[in-house]
């Protein structure tokens, strides 16, 4: 990319303004630099350096764009807006050391240490690069290499950044950064736990997840992190987080005409700017067995469900996950058996499949996708197939905005108090709930099927 292109961002207008406002000395730095260098850059990233102004600098950018402010890293403010109908961060942060080129040595990766003067961007006719480390020849190279042999012990944070550097690059990690990202591994528990879990969740959104997941497993990262995982990342978790990955970057072989519908769906943020649908329905079928055991084809069912939920919860917490995430992941993990048991039933009703999206209102369609990446990984080939067609159904209703298609009780508390002849009590939910099960399992598919049933109980008792 020509840098005389970038003009056209208006944050860069902006911090230029800013920056003759204030008197600040604010610089492009990190990521923004090298995708400009890679052709990559759309204007959706900002990382800027400053002078000791850069927190006036940071308060004036929002203030100006009406955008909010994060505090968001050590020394640095994020400020999030949206422009032309999409979200754009900008970061703002002080210099580490005392001037820009003193920062960049200071950065973690040679590829991230290079620096554009704003100043110079508009005023001159060929603005010049800072790059101290040689971060233009290690783009050139397809290389990631940490800035010294300190660059771990400074944020051990780094490591996790260099293993989705080189999966979103696609480039290779540099023999000594290797041994010392090994080495170092072990400090990542000490690193405050929203610093992890955020770059964690960037690691899961990303395509082809699964081999940046093997190199969280390589670098025994994943089990410092996740002692819950034991000694070794279980086979049948890593496949079905492969098989996660391939259908969420092949939607169209699931839902056909709305695959783009679906991907803005899994691009959601859960929490803002940390979990996506998508990372977070990653980061469940890396989860999904633990705290079970496997028996074989005839236990399926049973190492499944809530066994092994509340090991999920723990995990969560510790990682600080919102509300929000817990909730989905915990649907995820109580849910994703009946999708299966859904699809063994010779017909599934309406009635049925509604029943289930109301259960799982706030993810069906992750519960839906965690169940077949599960038998695809379990090479239940046949049952996959099942579930396969059961999806088409499910979608259509999912991805509905049709209130015809929400689910509706078979029977009311009313209803059962009437028929029964009781009154209000625990022995109602009672009844309630057992329907409610029934419908679940296929015992019940329809009102008269149910109002059969509490007619055949009353008598039951009665006699």
């Amino acid at each position: 990319m020509d840098f005389k292109t970038l003009k056209i961002f208006p944050a860069l207008q902006l911090a230029y303004q800013i920056s003759r406002e204030c008197g600040a000395s604010i610089y492009l730095v990190g990521g923004a630099v090298r995708d400009a260098l890679m052709g990559l850059f759309h204007g959706k990233d900002f990382d800027f350096v400053a002078d000791d102004q850069w927190q006036e600098a940071a308060r004036l950018f929002a203030l100006k764009l009406r955008g909010t402010v994060i505090p968001w890293d050590l020394n640095q403010k994020r400020i999030v807006f949206r422009e032309a109908g999409k979200t754009v961060t900008v970061d703002f942060s002080g210099f580490r050391g005392a001037d820009i080129m003193s920062d960049l040595r200071e950065r973690d990766f040679t590829i991230n240490s290079m620096a554009l003067s704003i100043t110079s961007l508009f005023q001159d006719a060929s603005p010049e690069i800072y790059d101290p480390l040689g971060g233009r020849k290690h783009i050139q190279e397809k290389i990631v290499q940490a800035d010294g042999d300190a660059a771990f012990d400074q944020d051990p944070l780094r490591i996790l950044r260099a293993i989705r550097f080189s999966r979103a690059l696609n480039f290779r990690i540099e023999d000594k950064t290797r041994f010392l990202m090994h080495e170092k591994a072990q400090l990542l528990t000490g690193v405050a736990r929203e610093r992890v879990t955020r770059e964690l969740f960037a690691i899961f959104n990303l395509p082809g997840a699964e081999h940046a997941i093997q190199e969280l497993a390589a670098f025994q990262i994943i089990h410092h992190l996740l002692p819950e995982l034991q000694q070794k990342l279980p086979q049948h978790a890593w496949k079905t987080v492969a098989c996660l990955a391939s259908m969420m970057d092949h939607l169209e072989s699931i839902v056909k005409n709305c695959a783009a519908l679906v991907q803005d769906y899994l691009r959601e943020y859960i929490e803002d700017g940390v979990i996506t649908r998508r990372s977070l329905l990653i980061f469940a079928g890396l989860l999904h067995d633990i705290g079970n055991s496997i028996d074989g084809e005839k236990n399926w069912l049973l190492r499944h469900g809530q066994k092994g939920l509340n090991i999920k919860q723990q995990i969560a917490r510790r990682l600080l996950m919102g509300r929000k995430a817990r909730r989905i992941l915990d649907t995820m993990a109580l849910h994703y058996t009946r999708i299966r048991q859904l699809a063994e039933r010779e017909e599934v009703n309406v009635q049925a499949l509604r029943r289930f999206l109301h259960d799982t209102a706030e993810a069906p369609f992750e519960v839906l996708l965690l169940a077949l990446a599960d038998m695809q990984a379990a090479g239940m080939g046949a049952a996959a197939d099942r579930v396969m067609q059961l999806a088409e159904k499910l979608v259509v209703l999912i991805f509905s905005d049709s209130s015809g298609d929400r689910y509706q009780p078979l029977i009311s508390g009313e209803d059962v108090m009437k028929i029964m002849d009781i009154p209000p009590g625990e022995s109602v939910g009672r009844i309630l709930r057992e329907i409610r099960d029934g419908e679940r399992d296929g015992r019940f598919n329809s009102r008269e099927e149910v109002l059969e049933w509490l007619k055949k109980k009353k008598q039951s008792e009665s006699g």
